[in-house]
């Protein structure tokens, strides 16, 4: 009984550390994903030029039960990061956190998103949550 028991110990330990091992591997491996949010600055409006992208710029509330939506949902799905990432400089804002910048572009509602050019000029706005379908509908040019 005690070899069977030190066995089932041994095999165990095995599996243990052979996944432990495998979410070790797979996470520092992973490629990158999401959208690749860049801050308000500068930078980011230069890299927008130089890149001949426009801004994405997205407007949030942590206490909006829609901008959370947007996150967990529209924000996360891979045609809109697609689309996103290839064709925009991405920035987020928080209206209680960037306060004196978000007072700049008056939003009504949130979320709001701000298409703009490199020269902070708006393009294009519109508020309030979006299927990805929708957003990805919007964003084009």
């Amino acid at each position: 009984m005690r070899q069977y028991m030190n066995q089932f110990v041994s095999l165990f330990i095995l599996c243990f550390v052979m996944c432990f091992h495998g979410l070790c591997f797979a996470e520092t491996n992973a490629a990158p994903s999401g959208i690749l949010w860049q801050p308000w600055s500068d930078k980011s409006f230069e890299q927008a030029k130089l890149k001949k992208n426009r801004v994405f710029l997205y407007i949030k509330a942590d206490w909006c039960h829609w901008c959370q939506l947007m996150g967990d949902i529209t924000l996360h799905d891979n045609q809109v990061i697609k689309v996103i990432n290839a064709n925009y400089v991405p920035v987020k804002l928080d209206v209680d956190r960037d306060i004196d910048i978000v007072k700049q572009y008056r939003p009504t509602s949130f979320p709001t998103m701000i298409i703009m050019d490199s020269g902070k000029r708006i393009i294009k706005r519109f508020s309030g949550f979006m299927k990805p379908e929708v957003l990805v509908q919007r964003l084009a040019f």
